[in-house]
């Protein structure tokens, strides 16, 4: 350190690891403050939801609308159908089309009734009503 004009400054090199250090010191100190304020959040206690806490609604959530295990034959055998035809170019990725298990009539319907980018919902009560929907016209 210098002074100069009653004035204290950092010249040299320890100037970039001084500066580094405190960025350092500026990046822990924020994380440590996020990762307190998320369990702060997910913990605390909502009036209007009985009192429970966003981590217990999330629970609670996923135990109401499991979610169907995925059929681990078909994916293998989707897989190997793939490997099997697929040669290498230099075209770039190979896709499968992969056919909607919609009518061409259904799957327009669908397209009309879930609009992603108006709805007021949110991802996963999109996704939800989705499948719903889904299921609905499959019947």
């Amino acid at each position: 350190m210098h002074r100069r004009f009653n004035i204290w400054y950092l010249v040299g090199l320890t100037v970039s690891q001084e500066r580094i250090e405190r960025l350092w010191c500026d990046v822990w100190s924020a994380v440590t403050y996020l990762q307190c304020f998320l369990r702060s959040w997910n913990f605390h206690h909502i009036r209007s939801e009985g009192n429970l806490s966003p981590a217990q609604l999330w629970h609670i959530g996923m135990l109401q609308t499991p979610v169907e295990e995925p059929r681990v034959e078909a994916l293998e055998h989707l897989f190997q159908d793939h490997c099997s035809d697929a040669e290498p170019d230099d075209e770039g990725a190979v896709v499968s089309a992969i056919m909607s298990p919609l009518s061409e009539q259904n799957l327009t319907l669908l397209q009309g009734l879930v609009n992603p980018v108006t709805s007021a919902l949110g991802d996963r009560e999109l996704y939800i009503q989705t499948l719903y929907l889904v299921q609905i016209l499959n019947q």
